[in-house]
């Protein structure tokens, strides 16, 4: 079964309103989630929005071929992601976070 280990349970996704993000170790981990996704959709009567999903691999090494595929559509890869506020990088620096966060901060002091 796809997903990490937090806090000694299996985690494979985090939602929010009708957002999802998937959380897998591998791309083809994450390519039978998305499959299976899809299918258990369909059934519900619902449809995964192809044109807004999108793949983000976080790793300390560059993946060069990141291709998945929801139906016929490979969705496209994206370098950052923001959840609940957050920005999260595909490196996993949050250098992008801290300048906002600090700017935010001086705003708010003045």
């Amino acid at each position: 079964m796809p997903g990490i280990k937090v806090g000694g349970k299996k985690i494979d996704n985090i939602r929010y309103a009708d957002d999802t993000g998937f959380i897998v170790k591998n791309l083809t981990d994450l390519q039978k989630l998305v499959e299976t996704t899809n299918i258990e959709s369909k059934r519900k009567a619902l449809n995964l929005t192809k044109r807004k999903g999108q793949v983000m691999v976080i790793s300390r090494k560059a993946a060069k071929n990141c291709n998945i595929i929801v139906g016929i559509a490979k969705l496209k890869r994206k370098d950052t992601f923001k959840y609940l506020g957050v920005v999260i990088t595909q490196n996993s620096k949050n250098a992008v976070e801290i300048s906002p966060r600090i700017a935010q901060a001086k705003e708010t002091k003045n």
